[in-house]
């Protein structure tokens, strides 16, 4: 009984110095695991696509800044190339958009903490989690209406000045527990 409490309490403190909260107007790169893509715009910019990093001319389309919100948890997510913030389509069509403002209502606002291989769920379908479908294409659309699989696992890590390869690789740890408590590499 000891040493389950013992291990749950290491367990615990381990879990939590590998997922803490975003900090309000720092930078971030959010990684599809599944993929190996990031977070970003599609070729024309217009709508939030997984891709290479790189395959966008602007470094800038893959990273975006955490605006805490007044909603316990939430942050709203605003894509530093553009300004614009990542929403749930307001049609419910399951879509992913970028919109000019944060709005009054649930669709910009973002459950996710810095973490590895965790889900990004949005308040306005919160049993659901952000996502993909499988495709070979060079960008991936991304989708809120997802159960957690393969697909909608995304690691979130700072942006720092030195580019995408250095941040991965501070952000990067051996070992990480999954939402079942299994340690993965």
């Amino acid at each position: 009984m000891k040493k389950n409490i013992l291990l749950f309490l290491l367990c615990g403190l381990y879990c939590s110095l590998l997922q803490a909260s975003l900090t309000d107007g720092a930078e971030y790169y959010i990684l599809n695991d599944y993929y190996g893509k990031v977070l970003g715009t599609s070729e024309d910019g217009s709508t939030p696509r997984l891709s290479k990093i790189g395959l966008n001319k602007d470094s800038l389309s893959y990273v975006f800044i955490a605006e805490k919100s007044s909603q316990s948890g939430y942050y709203y997510l605003r894509l530093k190339s553009t300004g614009k913030y990542l929403a749930a389509n307001s049609s419910n069509a399951w879509g992913v958009v970028y919109q000019t403002e944060k709005g009054s209502g649930d669709a910009a606002l973002w459950a996710l903490d810095v973490q590895f291989g965790r889900t990004i769920v949005n308040k306005k379908s919160s049993s659901k989690c952000l996502g993909c479908d499988w495709t070979r294409d060079d960008y991936v659309g991304v989708y809120y209406d997802k159960t957690f699989n393969s697909l909608s696992r995304f690691s979130v890590f700072p942006a720092k000045s030195e580019g995408y390869d250095a941040s991965l690789a501070t952000a990067s740890t051996d070992v990480f527990v999954n939402e079942y408590g299994n340690q993965q590499k």
